[in-house]
């Protein structure tokens, strides 16, 4: 079967969630990041739009939300 990106089946793939306070913008991940695209948000089901003025940016442990979760 074709993918596109990474193949499911190849490579580490983790979860980590996160709990909104509905005033925090920032939180720690637990691996590195090059980049908010480099990830996938989903919030209540919604998948959000990484980058600068978007949903989210990331880089290193940082994941900074544009507005609180």
């Amino acid at each position: 079967m074709a993918y596109i990106g990474i193949d499911p089946n190849v490579g580490d793939i983790s979860f980590q969630t996160f709990t909104g306070t509905g005033s925090a913008t920032a939180f720690t991940l637990a691996q590195s990041v090059v980049s908010g695209e480099a990830i996938m948000v989903v919030i209540g089901n919604v998948i959000q739009e990484p980058g600068i003025g978007k949903a989210y940016t990331a880089f290193g442990t940082t994941l900074t939300f544009s507005s609180p979760p």
